[in-house]
């Protein structure tokens, strides 16, 4: 189970720097690892919808309801990053009728709102929290700030756009391998998306 710390030092050997202890070093290594690491687990778990980084909430409808174009508003919990599902039904599936997040809102014109989504593993201040990342969503983490680092430690724009391009080549593959297996028990995809189809068109069945 990886650590912030060895997260840290994988990005730094990529960039054959030496690796650290500790986050809270006093050398510049530790700092700019610090500075970015969090910043980068964020961005990194927007970009898919994680399974590893997943948790489900029942969500508070909020005392006041939108002043126009939706029936309900719903505050978004305090980790949130991305949605996966939406009252049970997946997000390539969601129909843009059936809910959009503003700021931090949700609003629906649905009288309940099961969500299923990524959360954010760098509000929870142990290092335990980090043992949940798939090995993919691990490399993909550490390539980017491996990418960070070798500007802001080397000054090498050159390797910089190489470990991108790199990440970008992680990060499909932690995408394809996350996509396997279905997100929760459902019908078939055909039989999903008209449902939802009819449901919020008022066509079909």
């Amino acid at each position: 189970m990886p650590s912030r710390t060895d997260i840290a030092n994988y990005a730094l050997g990529l960039i054959a720097e030496e690796t650290i202890t500790s986050l809270e070093e006093d050398n510049e290594s530790a700092r700019k690892c610090s500075l970015h690491l969090n910043q980068t687990i964020r961005e990194v778990s927007a970009m898919a919808p994680w399974k590893c980084v997943a948790k489900r909430q029942s969500l508070a409808q909020l005392g006041s309801d939108p002043s126009f174009g939706w029936g309900y508003q719903y505050a978004l919990p305090s980790d949130y990053i991305k949605v996966i599902s939406f009252n049970d039904v997946e997000l390539d599936y969601v129909l843009r009728y059936m809910f959009t997040v503003e700021g931090i809102k949700l609003l629906t014109n649905e009288p309940t709102a099961k969500l299923l989504y990524v959360h954010d593993i760098t509000s929870v201040d142990s290092e335990d929290a980090y043992g949940v990342l798939d090995p993919l969503m691990v490399k993909s983490i550490y390539t980017m700030l491996a990418a960070k680092l070798a500007w802001h430690l080397q000054q090498n724009r050159t390797q910089q756009m190489q470990l991108m391009q790199t990440f970008e080549t992680e990060l499909r593959r932690a995408k394809s391998q996350n996509a396997r297996g279905a997100f929760m028990p459902r019908e078939s995809l055909g039989s999903s998306s008209d449902w939802v189809y009819s449901r919020y068109t008022g066509t079909g069945a």
